[in-house]
């Protein structure tokens, strides 16, 4: 399959996934979909020779919420598209890029669900507690991403047990794609740094307790440190 239609047919299930009128059910299956066909498409470019995977890596970026959530949850789901996440300041207070490198259709798909995953948690958030940004809101969107992110370690879990004989070859990808979208990083003249975690002792616990609940329904850390104003998770 050409990658043209590897992404017309990724943008197809991101549009079910992000249609408000979709079941929870049906964005789950959306995400699920994307994830497959996008490992299968990877795992047949790992069986070419290295000449022949001729699908460009790119970076693809959206100006987001600058949130420490937000970056977590778009590392979650750069992780489960075999990207690599880092962040860059902006002049807009409250916003950052988000950056993921990759394949192109591995990129594409990244920040299409990043971006659809954070304004769905805020929006979730400003309706229970009339503001994301609230104390209680914001406690709501720290428990939601920590329940995202545990989901993508069992959705990559499960497509390798779901095909054992595939299993070394898609854990390898993981591996090889990190590699070189490291590479491509330092081509372009990109360092990352990462700076020490600390603990956050101002949630509302009664939120995010909420949050990882309403974050075990919807579709599918440390704190960082800069070097040439781009930031990433790990």
């Amino acid at each position: 399959m050409s990658v043209e239609k590897v992404l017309d047919r990724v943008k197809k299930m991101l549009a079910l996934g992000n249609n408000e009128g979709a079941t929870e059910a049906e964005r789950e299956t959306a995400l699920r979909m994307a994830y497959n066909l996008l490992a299968k498409h990877n795992l047949s470019l790992a069986d070419m020779p290295a000449e022949e995977s001729i699908e460009a890596r790119e970076q693809q970026e959206v100006i987001l919420s600058a949130d420490k959530w937000a970056r977590s949850l778009a590392h979650a789901v750069a992780k489960l598209f075999f990207c690599k996440y880092f962040y860059g300041r902006t002049n807009t207070s409250g916003k950052d890029i988000h950056y993921f490198v990759g394949r192109q259709s591995n990129a594409m798909t990244a920040r299409y669900m990043a971006e659809y995953l954070i304004k769905a948690v805020k929006r979730e958030a400003s309706k229970r507690y009339s503001s994301a940004t609230s104390p209680q809101g914001r406690s709501f969107c720290v428990g939601t991403t920590d329940s995202v992110r545990r989901r993508v370690d069992v959705m990559v879990t499960e497509q390798t047990e779901s095909a054992p004989g595939t299993a070394l070859v898609l854990i390898n990808l993981h591996k090889s794609e990190t590699i070189e979208n490291d590479k491509w990083l330092a081509l372009a003249g990109t360092t990352l740094k990462t700076g020490k975690a600390r603990a956050d002792n101002s949630l509302r616990y009664g939120a995010f307790r909420e949050g990882r609940e309403y974050g075990n329904t919807v579709s599918l850390n440390r704190q960082v440190g800069a070097t040439n104003g781009h930031k990433q998770l790990t």
